[in-house]
């Protein structure tokens, strides 16, 4: 199921793109014009986006060029259906491979046809912002192993399933940056957690406790404190908020940005695994 925002103020038009795309097993979500799309696009990611081109408060070229403008790139596909595409638009836009066009009128069928065209052809794709997830990887590895003095080693990158528990005590901050807004989670099972703060503090803890519990954001800052040096570098200009802790068995971090979370999942010798969850929009 695709999330498809449709931006088109003639209300029985989008009535109908809502209907038809609803019966084919999307999720469309409409907007009348182009700053409520920009609103929508702040907190919440899509698959596709059609617009009309000519609205009242935003048109639909206005909206496309403030994307580009603000990112660099398309969040995702654009579908223009207007009847009022130009030489001058497709000569304007015709360069970029994420827009595409259906020429107004066009019927409901054609629609779907091209929604699904574009969908096949884009798919599922796993991006990862290598700019952003390397240096919290190294960081990671970096603050583990020389707070604790053991071996940490990581696996490839993955998107997280939506029944994945993430452990039984969490770390999560909220990042933003310039174009860049998301959450980062530091997980660990009770375990793990125990043997890294036992070696953190040159003891034996056998239990979590309030005491020792704040190590998970302890531990939080500094890797962002390590990574952030590397991240500013590249012009992200990320701050990272103050972490929140999460407790209990086998939870779930549920992350505000509706984007796919992508979890670095660390092997530490002689402790066992622990992960980061990375959820954002860029």
């Amino acid at each position: 199921m695709a999330r498809i925002l449709i931006v088109e103020d003639d209300k029985a038009l989008s009535d109908a793109y809502e209907e038809t795309l609803t019966h084919t097993g999307h999720n469309p979500i409409v907007c009348s014009d182009g700053l409520d799309a920009l609103r929508k696009l702040e907190d919440e990611r899509f698959d596709l986006i059609i617009t009309d081109l000519q609205m009242n408060k935003l048109s639909g070229q206005k909206l496309i060029e403030i994307l580009i403008e603000r990112k660099r790139t398309l969040p995702c596909p654009i579908l223009i259906s207007s009847g009022f595409i130009s030489d001058a638009i497709i000569h304007s836009f015709g360069q970029n491979e994420f827009i595409h066009f259906l020429p107004k009128p066009a019927s409901l069928q054609q629609l779907k046809n091209k929604v699904q065209e574009l969908l096949n052809k884009t798919g599922p794709k796993s991006k990862f912002d290598v700019r952003f997830i390397n240096p919290i990887l190294n960081a990671t590895i970096e603050t583990i192993s020389t707070m604790t003095g053991l071996e940490v080693s990581h696996e490839k990158p993955y998107i997280k399933k939506t029944d994945e528990l993430s452990g039984d005590i969490s770390g999560v901050v909220g990042v933003v940056g310039s174009g860049f807004k998301g959450t980062v989670s530091l997980s660990f099972s009770e375990s793990v957690f125990l043997i890294i703060v036992s070696k953190m503090l040159g003891e034996d803890i056998k239990s979590i406790d309030e005491e020792n519990k704040d190590a998970v954001a302890e531990l939080l800052n500094i890797i962002f404190g390590k990574a952030k040096k590397i991240l500013n570098e590249g012009d992200l200009n990320i701050q990272p908020a103050i972490p929140t802790i999460v407790r209990g068995k086998d939870h779930s971090i549920a992350h505000r940005f509706q984007n796919k979370t992508i979890v670095l999942i660390f092997k530490c010798v002689n402790a066992g695994d622990f992960r980061i969850e990375i959820s954002y929009m860029s």
